[in-house]
């Protein structure tokens, strides 16, 4: 028996609009998804991404991709979504719920991680988790150029004092490899070779024994000598960082955490040391695991960048700190977020969500 079909590209028009012509949406200039009807007599069918190659040399139009696919006769699903936008979280997941009645299903699908504003980023950031304070871009800046998006201070500064001022005052700072105030700093952002001071200094403050202290420095995270010229630190809105740092307290810190594993399932391992807490453990930690890393502010970041008993730095790969933006809005809307605070009139065994309607 004759069946109507639908071809439908989705979803996401995301405030954009399209033009109509001809009985059919067709994009506007800055739409981003669009969606099509066609009749036809058989079921749908979808086509993978595997069966269906596109050209890059030179790269079909959407219009010659669609073509291409009638051509076939077999009714086609083309699905365009972001892996960062919650109505398409939400679309892929009735997507992949509702097309298996279809047998086994063929399915062509383009995914694209739409760009996300840094100001937006951070302004989402400190409203969903209620933060005091800016979340912190750095960047480690392979060329001296690169630095002259912040100023040089007028006296040297430590790193955690510059994470500090970009989060409490809005400070976007620049320093050289020259400049860095902290003299661990200095070895663990590469801007010099140990030395024997090294050693006496973690001898001095953190062991008493020479070989402890040796391996205390062999096992910070660090950069090789010379790979970066300088770092650069500022509210995350103006450059693009290589890592996201944010200053929170335990609750903040399990929002994050939650919104990291929401998508991977993960459980997440932190590394701390002695010292070197916003630098080593912070900063180089998640550059060169490309993973979150939660630490506990060391003394000199106490006692130089000022960081409160209350305070940790999680600290974030740019990347990753987009997709856990995107999971942590899923969560606010099927009510995952934030985490509840349970006051004594009701167990603490039952969600709050359980008890709403």
């Amino acid at each position: 028996m004759a069946r109507e079909r639908s071809l439908w590209i989705a979803p996401v028009l995301t405030g954009q609009t399209c033009n109509q012509q001809d009985g059919m949406q067709k994009p506007s200039a800055d739409a981003s998804a669009i969606a099509w009807d066609i009749t036809a007599t058989e079921p749908p069918v979808m086509a993978t991404a595997a069966s269906v190659q596109l050209s890059p040399t030179p790269a079909l139009s959407l219009e010659a991709q669609l073509d291409q696919l009638l051509a076939a006769g077999k009714p086609t699903l083309a699905f365009f979504h972001s892996t960062t936008c919650v109505p398409c979280i939400k679309m892929t997941q009735i997507v992949q719920q509702v097309y298996p009645e279809y047998g086994a299903p063929d399915f062509v699908r383009r995914t694209q991680n739409m760009p996300t504003n840094l100001l937006e980023l951070s302004q989402e950031f400190q409203r969903l988790l209620r933060l005091r304070t800016y979340p912190v871009g750095v960047r480690l800046c392979p060329s001296g150029e690169e630095l002259a998006q912040g100023k040089v201070p007028a006296v040297k500064l430590t790193l955690c004092q510059m994470i500090k001022g970009a989060a409490h005052a809005g400070w976007q700072l620049a320093c050289p490899k020259d400049e860095m105030g902290c003299f661990t700093a200095q070895l663990i952002l590469g801007f010099r070779e140990q030395t024997e001071k090294d050693v006496e200094h973690h001898v001095r403050q953190f062991t008493d024994d020479e070989q402890v202290a040796r391996r205390m420095i062999e096992n910070k995270p660090k950069l090789p000598f010379g790979q970066v010229a300088g770092v650069l630190t500022g509210p995350l809105k103006e450059f693009s960082p290589d890592v996201v740092v944010f200053v929170v307290d335990a609750l903040q810190a399990l929002g994050l955490i939650e919104a990291y594993t929401y998508s991977t399932g993960e459980t997440l391992s932190f590394v701390n040391g002695v010292s070197s807490a916003a630098c080593s453990y912070g900063v180089v930690a998640a550059y060169q695991s490309g993973k979150p890393n939660l630490s506990i502010p060391c003394v000199g970041a106490k006692r130089y960048g000022q960081l409160q008993d209350n305070e940790l730095l999680f600290t974030v790969p740019l990347a990753q700190a987009k997709t856990m933006l995107a999971n942590a809005q899923a969560m606010e809307q099927d009510g995952k977020w934030p985490v509840p605070i349970v006051g004594g009139f009701l167990s603490p065994t039952i969600p709050v969500s359980y008890v709403l309607k």
